[in-house]
């Protein structure tokens, strides 16, 4: 059977799809194209200064996850970034180990 789309973000491009297929099975699933985040991730690990002013200025823009990056960690490894008070010694490891294409910096933190 086709899927159906449930939803579409314009801000994030995230769309979430409904099927229903041959074997009675549900699935929804999420799609996003997160490209243009590897695309800005990569050009700013290549800019060694971008890192060295963030911690020069109390802000090091370690990582930029997008929704299904973060929908991911959570289905593959129960971490909910969002949780109100998130493991951020787990998520940093998953970004250091699972995600490191998303690091906006050749640097390593560890909680």
């Amino acid at each position: 059977m086709t899927k159906r789309i449930l939803d579409h973000n314009p801000l994030t491009g995230t769309t979430t799809y409904f099927e229903f297929d041959s074997s009675e099975q549900m699935h929804i699933t999420e799609v996003q194209d997160v490209t243009s985040i590897l695309d800005v991730a990569a050009a700013a690990r290549a800019e060694t200064d971008y890192s060295r002013q963030g911690i020069k200025n109390d802000h090091w823009h370690y990582a930029r996850i997008p929704d299904v990056i973060g929908m991911d960690m959570l289905n593959r490894f129960g971490v909910n970034m969002y949780a109100p008070k998130p493991d951020w010694k787990r998520i940093l490891h998953l970004i250091n180990t699972e995600y490191p294409a998303f690091k906006m910096t050749n640097g390593h933190h560890a909680a």
